[in-house]
């Protein structure tokens, strides 16, 4: 796969990369929206989450690779979300993220749940009845049982890791990534 042109942009102490500053821009409303509304949450992102990359990728999936401190998103994903709703999914991946440092590994029902709540109660908070009514349909469908399916897509999120992370081999346990799906 190869490396494709992208622009670097930093927010705080959250590296976003993408190829299109308007991806960029969108994600930088959703983190300013966060800090405005909930600086302790916009805290918890900005501790936990040291990069976004944002790929062209088909489809809209987000994935949080939290030895990495790293949430790669699609553009679709992007293309199809409120700045609310990719606010309060930066604050649900950046929960794994801690989960992950507090030793818990997994992938599942108990990672997502709460995650789910944090990011339903900040969706209560910014007043965004539809995002928390696509969640809770989206958490009842075992959402992140979609991308377990996506072998493809997992195979082209960990080259982009593998890309753009420095890594050394066989230290990175990409099993522990935790997904999202926009459907």
């Amino acid at each position: 796969m190869n490396k494709q042109p992208h622009l670097v942009k930093k927010y705080s102490n959250i590296q976003i990369v993408s190829n299109k500053s308007s991806y960029i821009q969108k994600i930088i409303k959703a983190l300013k929206f966060i800090k405005k509304i909930d600086p302790r949450n916009f805290k918890k992102v900005n501790d936990n989450l040291q990069k976004i990359i944002i790929t062209p990728l088909d489809g809209p999936f987000g994935a949080v690779y939290p030895t990495k401190q790293t949430f790669i998103i699609t553009q679709d994903y992007i293309d199809k979300s409120h700045y609310k709703w990719l606010a309060s999914c930066l604050i649900h991946e950046a929960h794994h993220i801690v989960q992950y440092k507090k030793g818990k590994r997994g992938y599942g029902y108990h990672f997502e749940k709460g995650a789910y709540m944090v990011q339903k109660k900040f969706l209560k908070k910014a007043n965004y009845e539809l995002g928390i009514q696509w969640l809770e349909r989206e958490f009842k469908n075992k959402w992140w049982e979609d991308f377990k399916k996506q072998k493809a897509i997992r195979k082209k999120f960990r080259d982009i890791i593998k890309q753009n992370i420095n890594t050394e081999k066989g230290k990175d346990n990409f099993s522990n990534a935790h997904i999202s799906t926009r459907r």
